[in-house]
């Protein structure tokens, strides 16, 4: 097991799609998904008698995916056509070849401010949703090294 020392290059896929990174929009950062347990459950009671008593929640919570992109304007037709809020398949591919794959989707794509001498860029969230679009199975992340 090693840690990966630089994030170059770490890419993104979309299944629906998978053409539509590297032609139409180029990652310059990622934010890859994360793990938030929900918070604590107050499990305290009247028995207390000095503190007040918590326990972790069952379920864990896929966090969302960031990314800011350099992109071509087509980008505009292409996400109102396939992929706004539409359910389906992503892949973050780590710089070391590892790769964890999760559905979900797009949520918001948010263009930055045009400034002369700065390449245009855009924000990026991508929702996990944790379901099979189909078959709506629970299925979480796949982590494959």
């Amino acid at each position: 097991m090693a840690i990966v020392n630089d994030g170059h290059s770490t890419t993104l896929a979309f299944s629906e799609d998978p053409d539509i990174m590297g032609i139409v929009m180029f990652e310059k950062e990622i934010g890859p998904p994360g793990m938030d347990g929900g918070g604590a459950n107050d499990i305290t009671t009247m028995r207390n008698t000095a503190w007040r008593t918590f326990a972790p929640k069952k379920l864990i919570t896929l966090t969302e995916v960031t990314v800011t992109v350099a992109y071509d304007p087509v980008f505009y037709n292409r996400c109102v056509a396939t992929m706004k809020n539409y359910p389906t398949g992503f892949r973050v591919r780590f710089p070391d070849m590892s790769q964890v794959t999760f559905y979900g989707y797009l949520e918001s794509f948010k263009p930055n401010k045009n400034v002369e001498g700065a390449q245009p860029t855009a924000e990026m969230v991508i929702r996990p949703t944790n379901f099979q679009s189909t078959s709506f199975a629970e299925a979480g992340p796949t982590y494959t090294a």
